[in-house]
């Protein structure tokens, strides 16, 4: 009867851990804050966007062939728990540039350059924590970086508007927990526990292939 008790359960964390595996984070489109205090945040690529050995640069080789284009499009999502990062919002960046965030709370933001092809899907991500404050407007500057022909990154950095030039301090989230199901957490908790500021995210490429044999 212990035995079967054992087997009873030990199938009944299998089937658990199974059901896990099939659930999706929870994907919506972004909704401004309707009332309340906000601030104001605005994404882009930084001209000229590629930058190899520290120098502007308009040749689009090495990494950039992994796919036709130049990762000029852009992909923002906003995670609806700033702690783990796993449920989001989508901005849609095609009908504005510009979107309403709340204000003097932690905000977690997903910042991808990407190129979308038939055979994979290839996107640089850098994912960000910060306290907006109210009734202002930030600036979000993507720049991609090729160091050699095996070799690429992006960074990305946050601005206050009134001071373009000027980058601000905050939380990147660069430092990802092992994840196995969909709904696992993309961000470390702790880096909202002993806060390190800094002003520039440098993210990896990361791959999916859709069809075929190609290898990412």
């Amino acid at each position: 009867m212990a035995y079967a008790k054992n087997g009873l359960a030990a199938l009944t964390i299998l089937l658990s851990a199974c059901g896990t595996l099939t659930e999706k984070p929870k994907v919506s489109m972004y909704e401004e804050p309707a009332n309340g205090e906000f601030a104001s945040i605005e994404f882009e690529n930084s001209e000229p966007f590629i930058y190899e050995n520290g120098k502007p640069s308009t040749n689009y080789f090495s990494v950039i062939k992994w796919t036709a284009g130049t990762f000029k499009d852009k992909a923002v999502k906003i995670y609806s728990d700033s702690n783990n990062c796993v449920d989001y919002q989508v901005l849609d960046l095609k009908k504005k540039s510009s979107f309403n965030i709340p204000a003097d709370q932690y905000v977690t933001f997903e910042y991808s350059a990407f190129v979308n092809s038939d055979k994979v899907f290839v996107w640089c991500p850098n994912r960000i924590t910060f306290t907006p404050e109210a009734n202002k407007k930030y600036i979000v500057k993507n720049t991609l970086h090729v160091n050699d022909i095996r070799f690429a990154t992006c960074t990305a950095q946050l601005f206050d508007a009134s001071e373009p030039e000027k980058p601000l301090p905050f939380i990147s989230r660069d430092e990802h927990p092992v994840f196995w199901a969909p709904t696992s957490p993309r961000c470390e908790a702790k880096d909202l526990e002993t806060v390190k500021l800094v002003t520039e995210s440098r993210g990896n490429f990361e791959c999916t292939v859709k069809l075929g044999s190609r290898s990412c």
